[in-house]
């Protein structure tokens, strides 16, 4: 053991390597580090290796405690020069120092990838300029030393670091930094020049032909960064900075993003300590949800816990989560989340400044470029630019009609509302809001009208006239443009409402409708259309509140939510007739026929929409095809498919001169199901094909399937089993996934009329109960009866005592009613 004691490092290395059996390349597999500084180590040529190479070469060999003592003993040794190299002449200022500057590293998680391939490119040498840059706090400097530390034994020569405070009002001075690095190089400080150009010249001879690695942390530009860079083979650098830096050419760039969210609580729990993280798991996931995964929130969040250990993980949440309150309790000691973000926000003009406030009082989590136009009054791009490089303003993708989207983190955005509160006026602020709600509903206008769904929900609402690519493209693709703003336009109501602009909110309510209901967007489309409601309740817009009732009524009926149905429908037809609005009052008696035809009440029905066609008299030809068809409907219901022919069949008429796609696919829908009923199987088909297509490029889904029920049913009547199957299995699958549990209804008792009509009657019962359940759970009357038929004709053909029961139930609802059994609409059976 004392002759081991005396063995330099690499004569002791490479006996362990021989003593193991192990090839240099397979040590430096093992050790995870290159085979070349396997041979480096071994040669003696580099000097001091790294601690951390250290502990991984004993692993790698399996050296005992008393082994590996040593090995780690001989690594602080200095190693003799390598043979291949001649000695440093004497008084040369490289035999005088071997710098290790590199503050030590900090806790990281989430970011080994990153970290290993900064480490592979400094170690392959191909770029000599590593470029870390990201926003402030978001761990770009434990990031460049993590790396730094890890590519020590790569760079025997030494490692120089210099904080140049970027961000700061004064950032470090080059020439300074020069000084500091060639007095830590060895020159002694009286033969510095002071000559800036003769003090680069004496720094770059002293670093030629050394491998030293630089860490330049926050530069501030380009200018600052380039006189400190190493010459070619001259070493590598590791740069970080709140700017993109785009100048520095050839530099290997990382753009360093927040943390993972299981990153960010595997960090909140090694700063804040295992238990105290565990055991309140849940609270502690809120804590990193309003850190916004920055490192450095993350870090004062775990120091406040430090520093109170009264304080449990949920308080610290509750003052984190407190309104107006995240950055107060962002703060501990010399960390700062609010300082460091201010750092960069001062750094900015005015304007700029006054840019970055508005786009964090703005609603939308993220947003196109347009929406800084509008903000700054005009073309925002010089502005906007220098936030983007400042990673003030990130970056969010291309979104699917082609506009690049930007955000702001939250915290950005907490401590820029914090600044407008304080900069700006109540009334400067409300001016803007009101100004960007406007183009939202301006654009959203151009976009209802070009969207040919036929609604008409948002018609006539005034809109401000606006220009420019945005309007051009909800213009030109207005399904694909509303649906990649729908998440901000959803929001845009709630936000007025929350501003007392009940106007605005309801226009916006109105406008997005169609499309919410087109796309199957149950929840938005039904919670903006109630939000905009209540809101508008408070205020004296009467026809406003009349059209927001009849587009939350008309919401109701497409999703059987039938409890507020009989209210709101009064409510309507009241107001409609105070209000001696003709179209409005059309359209409430339109509604009231709908919500009589679910209770089964046919002639109030019938009357309510002949009522309607009468009041079309010099109103809107779309309104009255609407209206013939709400007539149609009743009659058809009644069982009186010959009186709602001709009806069914004018209002076709008049759609088609007027387009609008989805509105023509209704009627086709009503008209098939007249044919249908009155014997025109092949008619009623060409109806519901076209439907079909027409559904289909609106991306309707629901009327989609809807389309493939009806030709499944008139598949059942001309006995093609095995298409009937097929076309009613799917549209009854994507009524199941939409939630739409009426039109499932109606696919069970499909299922069930195909099992009837192939004489499996034992395979029809399950469908028509699961059918009937449905109707008795939405209260609609002539549909159980429907239902009671069906069953009472499965349970004669099975030979069961239920036939009488069902049929008893059946006759009963129609008497209740007043109605025959027309009504019932029994469908045909085709013998095959």
């Amino acid at each position: 053991m004392k002759q081991l004691l005396s063995l330099p490092f690499g004569v002791l290395l490479r006996q362990h390597r021989r003593t193991a059996g192990l090839t240099q390349e397979q040590l430096a597999e093992r050790a995870s580090i290159s085979s070349q500084a396997v041979g480096a180590l071994e040669r003696g040529s580099r000097r001091f290796p790294h601690q951390y190479t250290v502990s991984r070469i004993a692993d790698a060999l399996g050296l005992a405690d008393d082994e590996r003592a040593v090995l780690v003993a001989a690594a602080a040794r200095p190693s003799a020069p390598a043979p291949d190299r001649p000695p440093a002449p004497v008084g040369d200022p490289r035999t005088r120092v071997l710098p290790r500057q590199l503050p030590p590293p900090t806790v990281l998680t989430g970011r080994d990838r990153m970290t290993g391939e900064i480490v592979e490119t400094l170690r392959e040498g191909t770029r000599s300029t590593v470029l870390l840059v990201g926003p402030g706090g978001i761990g770009k400097s434990a990031l460049a030393l993590a790396a730094g530390h890890r590519s020590a034994e790569d760079f025997p020569d030494g490692q120089l670091y210099a904080d140049l405070r970027g961000a700061h009002e004064q950032p470090a001075d080059a020439q300074a930094v020069l000084g500091r690095f060639l007095r830590a190089l060895g020159l002694p400080p009286s033969e510095v020049p002071d000559d800036p150009d003769e003090r680069l010249g004496a720094y770059r001879s002293m670093i030629s032909g050394r491998r030293l690695l630089l860490v330049l942390d926050d530069a501030a530009g380009e200018e600052q960064v380039r006189p400190l860079l190493p010459p070619d083979g001259a070493g590598a650098a590791i740069v970080t900075s709140r700017r993109h830096l785009g100048a520095l050419l050839g530099a290997a760039r990382w753009t360093v993003p927040a943390l993972a969210r299981s990153d960010a609580l595997e960090l909140l729990r090694r700063l804040a300590g295992p238990d105290r993280v565990t055991a309140e798991r849940a609270a502690a996931g809120r804590v990193v949800d309003a850190c916004g995964y920055s490192p450095l929130a993350l870090c004062v969040a775990a120091g406040r816990l430090a520093v109170r250990p009264d304080w449990t993980v949920a308080e610290l949440e509750r003052r984190l989560t407190a309104e107006h309150g995240r950055l107060d309790a962002l703060s501990v000691g010399d960390l700062d989340v609010r300082a460091s973000i201010g750092l960069s926000y001062h750094s900015l003009s005015p304007p700029q400044q006054r840019l970055l406030r508005r786009l964090a009082v703005q609603w939308a989590p993220d947003f196109p470029m347009w929406v800084a136009d509008e903000l700054s009054a005009g073309p925002a791009e010089p502005l906007f630019d220098e936030l983007v490089s400042l990673h003030l303003v990130e970056p969010a993708g291309v979104d699917a009609v082609g506009q690049q989207r930007y955000r702001l983190h939250d915290l950005i955005a907490e401590f820029g509302r914090e600044r407008a509160r304080a900069e700006e006026s109540a009334e400067e602020l409300s001016d803007t809001g009101d100004r960007l709600l406007h183009a939202w509903l301006a654009l959203a206008g151009v976009a209802d009208e070009a969207s040919d769904y036929g609604y008409g929900y948002g018609n006539d609402l005034p809109y401000h006239q606006i220009d420019g690519p945005a309007a051009a493209t909800a213009r030109a693709v207005p399904s694909d443009w509303l649906a990649a703003e729908r998440a901000t336009l959803v929001a845009a109501v709630g936000h007025a409402c929350r501003r007392d602009r009940p106007d605005l909110a309801a226009a916006l309510a109105l406008r997005i409708a169609g499309f919410l209901r087109v796309r199957g967007y149950r929840d938005d489309h039904l919670g903006t259309l109630r939000e905009a409601l209540a809101a508008v309740r408070e205020t004296g817009h009467h026809r406003l509140r009349l059209r927001l009732s009849q587009t939350l009524f008309s919401a109701l009926i497409e999703h059987d939510l039938d409890a507020e149905m009989a209210a709101l429908s009064a409510e309507m037809l009241v107001a409609a007739r105070a209000l001696g609005d003709r179209d409005l009052l059309v359209r409430a008696l339109m509604q009231s026929s709908l919500y009589a035809k679910r209770r089964g009440r046919l002639d109030r029905a019938i009357g309510d929409s002949e009522e309607a066609v009468r009041v079309c008299d010099g109103t809107s030809a779309l309104l009255l095809s609407t209206a013939l068809t709400c007539v149609a409907t009743a009659l058809l219901e009644s069982g009186r498919p010959g009186e709602a022919l001709p009806l069914a069949a004018r209002a076709i008429a008049i759609q088609r001169a007027a387009g609008a796609s989805v509105m023509m696919a209704l009627r086709l829908f009503t008209y098939g199901d007249v044919l249908a009923d009155a014997g025109r199987t092949a008619d009623a088909e060409t109806a519901f094909a076209e439907a079909l297509a027409l559904v289909h490029a609106a991306g309707h889904e629901a009327a989609q399937a809807y389309a493939e029920l009806r030709l499944g049913d008139l598949a059942v009547r001309r006995g093609a089993w095995d298409t009937a199957g097929i076309l009613i299995g799917q549209s009854l699958a994507t009524f199941e996934r939409l939630s739409d549990a009426g039109s499932a209804a109606y696919a069970l008792r499909s299922l069930g009329d195909l099992a009837l009509a192939r004489r499996q009657p034992a395979e029809a019962v399950e469908p028509f109960r699961r059918s009937l359940r449905t109707w008795q759970r939405l209260r609609m009357p002539l549909e159980a009866a429907r239902l009671h038929a069906r069953l009472a004709e499965a349970a004669t053909a099975l030979g069961q005592s239920g036939a009488a029961e069902h049929q008893a139930a059946c006759t009963a609802v129609l008497n209740e009613l007043g109605l025959d059994v027309r009504a019932l609409r029994q469908p045909l059976r085709v013998n095959v």
